[in-house]
């Protein structure tokens, strides 16, 4: 058995030329009874006509994730997943990442810079589906519509917070831990990334872990699904 099926739990080969990442639960916004799903090691596996569905459990191996993908049939990679807000985002907005902030080390966290390197989605995936979210007639459930937003890609929640003021200085409007990683690696690779992210939290406004009220957390349910049928919608109509 090959790292790749140990990781994956399937052969490179049966890997679709779309490929959507996300954490374990949201994978079922993108399966149906007819996905044939794999387990492996790190990542689940669920495979549909036209995608494949690469559940996550730890952000940590997410380079692992894209890095194997040089063996596969895939050609597009999608970032699905929550994000922290910052101002001018609110809980709920749907956001397209345009640049992503390399703050992945904690010790170069820790001595903030702003001459930190950041990395950017393929352009021409990009483009596509920035136009395409403007002309696609999906129920915007949640009445938000898709915003463009340069993102850090941090590892520390804690820093996150204490740097806030610093990263919005540099433009930064929402907080990931996967974007940067995930457009770097794909481009090493060969492939083709962006990322689509739904904010779940707001660092800025908040303390850790406060328990949404249920507005937000109907606002929250409500983007998930629309940001999920958009790029489903995307992946099916789009020839790329």
């Amino acid at each position: 058995m090959t790292t790749f099926e140990k990781f994956f739990g399937i052969n490179p080969t049966k890997i679709k030329k779309n490929c959507i990442i996300c954490p374990t639960g949201d994978a079922s916004l993108f399966t149906d009874k007819n996905s044939k799903t794999s387990k492996g090691i790190f990542f689940k596996i669920d495979n549909l006509e036209n995608k494949t569905i690469i559940s996550v459990k730890n952000n940590f191996l997410i380079s692992d994730c894209i890095l194997l993908l040089i063996e596969t049939p895939c050609e597009n990679i999608f970032l699905f997943g929550p994000c922290g807000a910052l101002t001018p985002f609110e809980i709920g907005d749907e956001l397209l990442i345009n640049k992503a902030y390399n703050f992945e080390s904690t010790s170069s966290f820790l001595d903030f810079s702003s001459e930190a390197k950041a990395y950017c989605p393929d352009k021409i995936l990009f483009d596509k589906f920035h136009s395409f979210s403007r002309l696609c007639q999906v129920p915007a459930k949640s009445g938000t519509k898709l915003k463009t937003s340069i993102c850090a890609t941090t590892n520390s929640l804690i820093l996150e917070k204490l740097h806030v003021q610093k990263l919005k200085k540099l433009q930064v409007s929402s907080l990931d831990m996967e974007a940067s990683i995930v457009f770097f690696c794909a481009k090493k690779i060969g492939k083709k990334a962006i990322a689509t992210l739904y904010a779940s939290d707001s660092p800025e406004k908040t303390h850790l872990f406060t328990p949404l009220n249920e507005n937000e957390k109907k606002t929250l349910k409500a983007s998930r699904q629309n940001l999920a049928q958009l790029l489903k919608s995307f992946i099916n109509d789009q020839k790329h």
